[in-house]
């Protein structure tokens, strides 16, 4: 099977999942690792955990709780690890491609890719007016080191399964992008609905998720190996988690400023004011694209 350019290397990417097995083999796997995404909530209930705890450890805000929702991420890549094992007789390091100058690709990414992020962050300037505490200094930088694991657990999680199991096994089916780049990045992004309370913002956050999986997917196939995917995803999330949070506010256990937060769903696009939501919209799918474009000037091509 012949990849066209730019994607010659996903033929050296996709060789150990050829031959190609069976798309129901595929879906025993998804089924596998869907188990251990959405798992740990009624593992927990089992266990005899209460709700009170539950609801804490789903909200993230605080180190220890978002720590622990972050780790529990190993669980689907445990899962993904036997279903490799179990129907494939390969294991978890053949996901991550080869690349002559590894870990190269990924750590020169994770420079780029983690500038960018922090410059577009600071020159947006703080809003002032609403920050209600900083996290002492050293409290926060000895909190960095749990949330840099914490948060690479989690996106090894999903860059395993996406760009590296499914863009595998259907990229040794086929070769045409619309199979191995637009299917995975579809199935990334539609549970992504399930973290926003509005129609509005459903669409927003799947639709760009979507679009950063065919990014992500990109980087894969440019470079035969799973590292510059891996780490854009890192810089996006760890940038999100360890900034900005909101006091008592979802995911912000990490976050060095914390802003007053009334206990309302957060959300992004706000009907009553179109233009500002416009311009989130123009900023977040720029900000999204020059992500991409500093990754592909990482690993120059």
């Amino acid at each position: 099977m012949r990849f066209d350019p730019p994607y010659e290397s996903m033929e050296r990417f996709t060789s150990p999942a050829r031959p190609a097995r069976s798309l129901f083999i595929v879906a025993a796997v998804l089924a596998l690792v869907w188990i251990g995404f959405w798992g740990p909530p009624w593992l927990l209930l089992g266990l005899g955990v209460n709700r009170d705890w539950l609801a804490a450890f789903a909200m993230g805000a605080t180190p220890a709780m978002l720590f622990l929702s972050l780790s529990s991420f190993a669980l689907p890549i445990a899962a993904l690890a036997y279903g490799l094992r179990r129907f494939h007789k390969r294991g978890l390091a053949s996901l991550l491609g080869r690349h002559p100058d590894a870990p190269d690709p990924f750590l020169k990414t994770l420079r780029n890719t983690g500038l960018l992020l922090v410059v577009l962050t600071l020159s947006g300037g703080l809003v002032t007016e609403f920050i209600l505490e900083i996290r002492p200094l050293p409290v926060w930088l000895l909190i960095l080191p749990f949330a840099l694991l914490a948060t690479l657990i989690q996106v090894s999680a999903e860059e395993l399964l996406f760009r590296g199991y499914l863009q595998q096994q259907l990229g040794a089916l086929s070769a045409r992008p619309i199979v191995w780049m637009v299917v995975p990045s579809i199935l990334f992004a539609l549970p992504h609905a399930l973290n926003t309370v509005t129609a509005a913002d459903a669409l927003f956050y799947v639709g760009w998720t979507f679009f950063f999986g065919i990014a992500a997917a990109d980087l894969t196939a440019r470079s035969g190996t799973l590292g510059p995917a891996l780490a854009m995803h890192l810089s996006n999330n760890l940038i999100q988690f360890v900034l900005f949070g909101y006091k008592d506010g979802p995911m912000s256990g990490f976050a060095l400023i914390l802003y007053e937060w009334d206990g309302a769903p957060l959300t992004w696009m706000q009907p009553d004011y179109p233009l500002a939501s416009a311009i989130f919209l123009v900023i977040s799918f720029l900000t999204l694209f020059l992500l991409w474009l500093s990754a592909r000037l990482a690993i120059r091509r």
